[in-house]
């Protein structure tokens, strides 16, 4: 639910809320390259566990646990990007990098 209201807010703000955000969580979790933010912000708050994170899976207090990682996240990510001299300019590359160091990215 909150993840459609965020997605909502980033719709209203001409998708740049959100601006890096998917990039900036792969780094976070080191994979997911294949996956929405959504299911990257799962991949933080349950590290080692693998999907689908179905809604069976997802009981009351998971989803507490879900909700607060999102909020961290989005917390840290704004800073990250809007807090320091340049952040916003540091997410891409730091995507770029962590891509290039994985296995399947090589010839």
């Amino acid at each position: 639910m909150f993840t459609t209201y965020i997605a909502g807010f980033d719709a209203g703000s001409g998708h740049t809320l959100l601006e890096g955000f998917r990039e900036w969580l792969i780094v976070q979790v080191n994979g997911g390259n294949n996956l929405v933010w959504e299911a990257l912000v799962l991949m933080l708050a349950f590290p080692g566990e693998t999907g689908p994170f179905s809604s069976e899976r997802m009981d009351e207090e998971r989803n507490a646990v879900a909700v607060g990682v999102l909020f961290d996240a989005l917390e840290r990510f704004l800073a990250d990007r809007d807090g320091r001299s340049g952040g916003r300019n540091m997410i891409q590359p730091a995507y770029d990098q962590w891509l290039s160091q994985q296995r399947w990215t090589q010839p």
